[in-house]
């Protein structure tokens, strides 16, 4: 990010904050959302956050609207860069960004209903049986 005299500093990712410029190249896990300023052949693995299993090619092409997957003028948090070199400005950081919000959402699943809960109750209740007689077995 840029001190006060504009100069580049490194600052730990957890400082970040909107609006604080980042360089990324490759081999660098991008540290924040950030929206790209400048971008050279940059190619990032999303498949931590989108699933995809190619390299995503990044511009700085606005694309408004786009669901995740197609806003090639994003980075995201967690997400590594494959191929070329950026500057961005960081949009989001922590639970505010993509990534934070999968993990709130994963966080909420619904307790299981019907016959998952019903397995499960089984398991609870059968698996002390089973380990009991399987531990009495080997004991003779």
């Amino acid at each position: 990010r840029q001190d006060a005299r504009r100069r580049t500093v490194t600052v730990d990712a957890a400082r970040l904050r909107p609006g604080d410029r980042i360089d990324l190249g490759a081999g660098d896990v991008v540290p924040a959302d950030a929206r790209l300023l400048e971008a050279d052949g940059l190619e990032v693995d999303e498949s931590s956050l989108t699933g995809e299993s190619l390299p995503v090619s990044k511009d700085v092409g606005p694309t408004p609207g786009a669901p995740v997957a197609r806003r090639t003028c994003m980075v995201f948090e967690g997400t590594t860069v494959v191929a070329g070199h950026a500057t961005a400005l960081v949009v989001d950081t922590g639970d505010s960004t993509e990534a934070g919000r999968a993990v709130a959402l994963a966080a909420r699943t619904p307790p299981p209903a019907g016959v998952q809960a019903r397995l499960q109750e089984l398991t609870r209740k059968a698996l002390p049986v089973t380990l009991t007689g399987g531990a009495l077995v080997t004991a003779l």
